[in-house]
């Protein structure tokens, strides 16, 4: 994918549907100080890492509709660098999640750290306009850490009951739904990014 904003904007406004999405998940490719030489556990070592300033002026904002709800992947050190992404989009944040890593036996995630070991990911949860959502979702998600930066199932389960399909007499909107920079293709998601079929469809 382009380094390019403007070629990026152009490119994904095209998928873009008429009014906009009102659901988006968004995993930038987070650029952060590493205090040795990068290994093969870092970002760089798997996909091309960005600044926050070129972060900030991806088109995410103009990708959505004027009554949105956004899951922002972040990261502990970052967090607020990143919540300035949020604001640039023309986000208010609201609330924040936690993805609780599980390895294949069960057991909490073990993983780097200068201060702390990483053992889960916060989400940052943004809001534009009016958007019901449900009251009955976890901000704490238990999930399978697989491949590097690969994000859980339980997270897509989580954003499809925060606003389900099929009550809207109840209040709730048709959810139409972006997953940005995206690693597979899924189901009742628009992809963005360039890894969209890095693994198999969901």
């Amino acid at each position: 994918m382009t380094r390019d904003l403007g070629e990026i904007a152009k490119a994904w406004l095209q998928d873009r549907p008429y009014g906009g999405f009102n659901l988006m998940m968004v995993d930038p490719p987070w650029k952060f100080e590493n205090y040795g030489e990068p290994g093969k556990k870092s970002p760089e070592a798997h996909y091309t890492c960005e600044d926050i300033e070129w972060v900030r002026g991806l088109p995410v904002g103009d990708l959505a509709g004027p009554n949105c709800l956004l899951l922002l992947w972040a990261t502990g050190p970052m967090v607020p660098q990143q919540l300035t992404c949020l604001n640039a989009w023309g986000f208010q944040y609201c609330t924040m999640a936690w993805w609780s890593k599980k390895t294949v036996h069960g057991k909490q995630s073990f993983g780097q750290g200068h201060v702390l070991r990483n053992a889960g990911e916060p989400i940052l949860v943004g809001k534009r306009g009016r958007v019901k959502t449900t009251r009955s979702t976890r901000n704490t998600w238990e999930g399978l850490a697989r491949g590097h930066s690969r994000k859980p199932e339980e997270a897509y389960a989580a954003a499809h009951a925060l606003m389900p399909e099929g009550r809207e007499g109840e209040g709730f909107m048709t959810p139409i739904r972006a997953d940005v920079f995206a690693r597979q293709r899924r189901p009742g998601w628009t992809a963005f990014g360039n890894e969209i079929d890095k693994f198999a469809a969901a």
